[in-house]
Parts: C-alpha cells; structure tokens; sequence
C-alpha cells in the first residue's frame, strides 16, 4: 500500500507514511495559526484534525474564518463550483 500495511491488526509505517507523519505535526512549525491534534495513517490515506488557532501574527481582520458557522448542507450534491461559490459568496455579503 501507499504508505504501510496492516499486519495482525496493527498499522507498521512504511517510508512514505513515517513521513506524513513526521511533516502533519511539522505543520504547527510552517504555520502558527494551525494546532495539530489527532492523526492517523492509514494504508491508502490519513486523517487528522487541525485546528485554526488566533495569534499575533493573525488577528482580528476577519480573514481568518468565514463569517458563517456552519458548513453549506450538502456541498457534494453540486456539480461544478460556480453554484458553490455564489452559494458561499452570497452567504458572505449578506449575512
């Protein structure tokens, strides 16, 4: 697999999996806003939690979330963005 196997019900790392996972919790390093919490390697793909995080670098100009609270309902119902984007746009501007 891409970046290691399971054997007896445990994940043994190949290369290509110590180094995402060496370079997810390197992201804190590159990125101060970032807070890397949880991860996983699995053998074809990761998952993790990063958290977005104030600091003095980034403040408060509103660039750093969206002014929405919550994620659109069903983003994969779409096909193409350009609805999407007039969908996030218009949530935006008006409200």
């Amino acid at each position: 697999m891409m970046f290691g196997e399971i054997k007896n019900g445990e994940m043994y790392l190949n290369d290509a999996g110590r180094m995402v996972e060496k370079w997810y919790w390197e992201l804190e390093n590159k990125y101060p806003d970032k807070k890397c919490r949880e991860m996983v390697v699995m053998p074809n793909h990761f998952h993790c939690i990063i958290e977005n995080v104030k600091t003095d670098e980034y403040g408060d100009d509103g660039m750093d979330a969206p002014p929405y609270t919550s994620a659109p309902p069903r983003i994969d119902a779409h096909v193409g963005t350009s609805r999407i984007n007039r969908r996030t746009w218009a949530s935006r501007t008006n409200g």
